[in-house]
């Protein structure tokens, strides 16, 4: 009997200690990483670099955040392979400040270097609502 009862707290104990450990499959799509996505609007003189970005392979989309959710720049390609990608179809750049939403109805990404770990690119885009371009240097391809 008393094996069945040290068995039993022995069994609670490691219950609990491995309930409150961290869990080791997170969503890391958010991290930092060391590379670098700037961009501006407005053909503002004032750069604002993102607290993160990555390239989504999944989908072919580059996102970038500022301030956690605050800032969220989102570029979706046609593909994911070096080139030029001229805004429209498949193509597309939009960004997010707060509640105020931005799509781009011209422009164009280009890619100029990926590999299975990191992208690097530039962007350049309008709408009706303003302007917005920036560059992106490898950042992580998740």
């Amino acid at each position: 009997m008393k094996k069945l009862i040290y068995s039993a707290i022995l069994l609670a104990t490691v219950s609990i200690f491995s309930a409150c450990s961290k869990d080791e499959a997170e969503d890391t799509l958010n991290t930092a990483n060391a590379g670098s996505f700037v961009f501006t609007t407005d053909n503002a003189t004032t750069t604002v670099t993102a607290d993160s970005a990555y390239f989504d392979s999944r989908y072919n989309t580059i996102k970038a955040f500022k301030g956690g959710s605050a800032m969220i720049v989102e570029i979706n390609l046609a593909a994911d392979t070096v080139g030029l990608y001229t805004l429209g179809g498949l193509n597309a750049v939009s960004y997010l400040n707060g509640t105020s939403l931005y799509v781009a109805n011209a422009g164009a990404v280009t890619i100029s270097a990926i590999t299975s770990t990191k992208t690097t690119g530039v962007f350049s885009s309008t709408s009706t609502s303003g302007t917005l371009s920036g560059t992106f240097t490898n950042i992580d391809v998740k």
